[in-house]
């Protein structure tokens, strides 16, 4: 289950193209959705408010969608956020993937998509984070004095895990 209530942040030169990736977004329950048209106004934005994730472009100007990843890695408030680069060039994915510096995005997303690709992709992309158990709801919930065994935390945790069995990303308990 997605957390559709958490903020996410798209950035892309095309305005069209930013405000398309939104409407997607809202379709499938995400209501927060804030558009930027630059890598410096995204980051700036990024240091601003915190979010989920951030949906870019792979091919973008004046800074690339690939130096905007590096700009959100370096950046001490940023560096752990879930990056989901979008393109229409697969060669440039690939190129960018297999280079002596990987892109450290978490994953792509071919241009076209549709609403079902797109929540598809970020379920994946956010559930591929809780393949450290310490990074489970409960365990940050002790972290931070939060802590209330209830039953519905646990099939939330239960779920989360069968989910990343079945997509390999997990092999512990």
């Amino acid at each position: 289950m997605l957390n559709t209530w958490k903020p996410v942040l798209v950035v892309d030169d095309n305005r069209t193209m930013g405000q398309i990736v939104k409407r997607l977004l809202r379709r499938v329950g995400f209501r927060d959705v804030a558009v930027r048209t630059t890598a410096l106004d995204g980051m700036h934005e990024l240091k601003r408010r915190s979010y989920a994730l951030v949906i870019s472009d792979l091919e973008m100007q004046p800074i690339s969608g690939l130096n905007f990843v590096r700009m959100i890695r370096s950046h001490s408030i940023t560096w752990q956020l879930p990056i989901l680069l979008m393109t229409a060039n697969k060669a440039l994915a690939f190129e960018a993937f297999n280079s002596p510096a990987p892109v450290e995005a978490n994953a792509f997303i071919f241009k076209p998509f549709t609403a079902i690709e797109l929540k598809s992709k970020i379920s994946e992309v956010l559930e591929a984070r809780f393949t450290d158990k310490s990074l489970m709801p409960s365990q940050l919930a002790k972290l931070n004095g939060d802590w209330a065994p209830s039953h519905k935390r646990e099939m939330i945790e239960e779920t989360l895990m069968m989910r990343i069995r079945n997509v390999g990303l997990c092999t512990g308990e």
